[in-house]
């Protein structure tokens, strides 16, 4: 609630600043941003302050710790889902075309290298690798 209260407070500052903020961005911050840290920390305090029993302070720091833990696998697992149904932003029309480009570029730098160190084996000597690139299928 505290996250929620910060970046509902804070969305129309970030606005008049330039960095505008959806209310789609802002629902994916706030689920994203609840690991437990701040609990955590709290919990931590409350463990090593000299005023509490031991016993009371390590049961804190356990069940806070424990919260924090669920926390990070619940949201960690989940805000994948939440971010691909929200759908913040339009999908790149580009991204294919680009991660097309990048494993092209990759495949030459792979095939030139391992190329360069076949020719150089001695078991390969006198083979014609043009021909045999002729027949290896180019993604």
């Amino acid at each position: 609630a505290a996250r929620a209260a910060v970046v509902v407070t804070f969305a129309p500052l970030l606005k008049r600043r330039g960095y505008g903020l959806t209310w789609k961005e802002g629902c994916v911050l706030v689920y994203g941003g609840l690991r437990g840290a701040l609990g955590l920390a709290m919990g931590l305090i409350v463990e090593h302050n000299h005023y509490i029993d031991s016993k009371t302070a390590t049961s804190i720091g356990f069940y806070v710790s424990f919260i924090v833990f669920l926390t990070l696998v619940i949201n960690g697992a989940t805000v994948d889902e939440v971010y691909r149904r929200l759908r913040p932003y339009r999908p790149n029309q580009y991204r294919i075309r680009h991660l097309a480009k990048q494993l092209k570029k990759v495949e030459v730098e792979l095939q030139n290298a391992d190329l360069r160190r076949l020719q150089r084996h001695w078991f390969f000597q006198g083979c014609s690798f043009e021909l045999i690139f002729q027949c290896v299928p180019n993604f």
